[in-house]
């Protein structure tokens, strides 16, 4: 038989005060006294509330509970199959819920705030978390490991302090995060193979990274109001995805890299303005247009490899590179059409792109490094010759068209 809930109140001895004259703060579960008196006569916890390694099948006898002080844990419950906490509105630390494998359901429909992290990581049962009220979290909001995960509901979040990482949870399908506006910290979107939908509508600025790595089944990345990226913006085997559509993002203060999107045909940066370091776009196989039309410069190099179908780059304001710029083995272009370009920081390389037989450089006026154009064979030697005397380092010009 699974065991009744039973609570203790446990004290906190603090440095500088007595037990004695020190009321209770910590609520502790195990098998001593009665839940039922608990909420009898309160309904909050000043400190926290650690219901750790029991045989509860639920906490039905906690529906009195309104806020908890401290931190709420919830660790290796092994029978444990609902928490359902309907009057909560709060926890002043973090909220874990860890390793209760036998977990179905959390649903928290009150907690508005909670003041450190909250991690939902790894319960393997678990199919519904449900926070439709939480706004405010004080550190990351961390749901990971949960294979059974279908229904998540964080629709009311608006600030999580430390950002907020959703990784790794098998079964979930779509993520919305409709009130998220600024992120203090980073958005990462990693391994949940069958997540169709990432839906953040009103996400303005987001001061860390952007990861959205390893999602096979994505087919929707909808950021529609993103303007600002404060680390790195990386978009990497998310296989079903066909477009990466930015409409507003103007600056990213690290470097964007988009790697190995199979499906991917389309990226569209209209609006960007600023990439502070780089700029890699290789192994799409299927991508056919770039658009960074407002791109002035990068920081360090803008590189487009192995983007075997990519047939239009849309930039026409790009006047610098900071570091290499590198046109590698896009089979389908016909023509690099730069026509601000100026400056190329270190190596300019064109290599392997077997349609290519227009380079349209005409403001080029200087390759700090190496020049490398070569192995395309229908480029004529007219469409080289500018860019020779343009290198300050080594000159490789071979096996391009008569």
């Amino acid at each position: 038989m699974r065991a009744s809930l039973l609570l203790a109140l446990v004290p906190i001895v603090l440095v500088g005060c007595s037990p004695e004259s020190d009321p209770p703060t910590n609520l502790v579960l195990d098998e001593v006294g009665q839940a039922e008196a608990f909420c009898a006569e309160q309904d909050s916890v000043p400190g926290n509330l650690e219901i750790v390694g029991s045989a509860l099948a639920d906490l039905g006898a906690l529906s009195c509970l309104r806020s908890v002080g401290g931190n709420l844990l919830l660790e290796g419950n092994e029978d444990l199959l609902d928490v359902s906490l309907p009057k909560l509105e709060q926890v002043g630390g973090y909220l874990s819920a860890f390793e209760n494998h036998a977990l179905q359901t959390l649903s928290l429909p009150a907690l508005v705030e909670t003041g450190d992290f909250l991690e939902v990581a790894p319960n393997h049962g678990l199919r519904t978390l449900s926070l439709p009220s939480l706004q405010i979290a004080g550190g990351n909001v961390g749901i990971e490991g949960n294979p059974e995960l279908v229904e998540l509901d964080l629709s009311a979040l608006e600030e999580p302090l430390d950002g907020v990482t959703i990784d790794d949870n098998a079964s979930l399908t779509e993520l919305h995060l409709p009130a998220l506006d600024f992120v203090d910290g980073s958005l990462d979107i990693e391994e949940n193979p069958s997540l169709t939908v990432v839906d953040v509508p009103n996400l303005r600025v987001l001061i860390g990274v952007l990861m959205v790595l390893r999602n096979p089944s994505l087919s929707a990345l909808e950021l529609p109001e993103l303007e600002e990226i404060g680390g790195f913006l990386d978009l990497i085997r998310n296989e079903s995805l066909e477009s990466l559509d930015l409409p507003r993002l103007d600056r990213v203060f690290e470097t964007v890299t988009i790697e190995a999107n199979e499906s991917l045909r389309r990226v569209a940066l209209p609006e960007l303005r600023e990439v502070h370091r780089g700029l890699l776009v290789r192994d799409n196989e299927r991508l056919e247009t770039v658009n960074i039309a407002q791109l002035p410069a990068t920081g360090e190099e803008l590189a487009f490899r192995d983007n075997r179908a990519l047939q239009i780059l849309i930039a026409p304001n790009l006047v610098e590179v900071g570091t290499d710029l590198e046109i590698l083995r896009s089979e389908a272009m016909t023509r690099l059409d730069l026509p601000a370009l100026r400056t190329v920081g270190d190596d300019l390389r064109i290599v392997g792109n077997e349609a290519l037989s227009q380079l349209i450089l005409p403001s080029l006026q200087s390759i700090g490094d190496e020049l490398e154009v070569r192995g395309n064979p229908l480029l004529p030697p007219a469409e080289t010759e500018p860019l020779v005397p343009l290198a300050g380092g080594a000159v490789r010009v071979e096996d391009n068209g008569p």
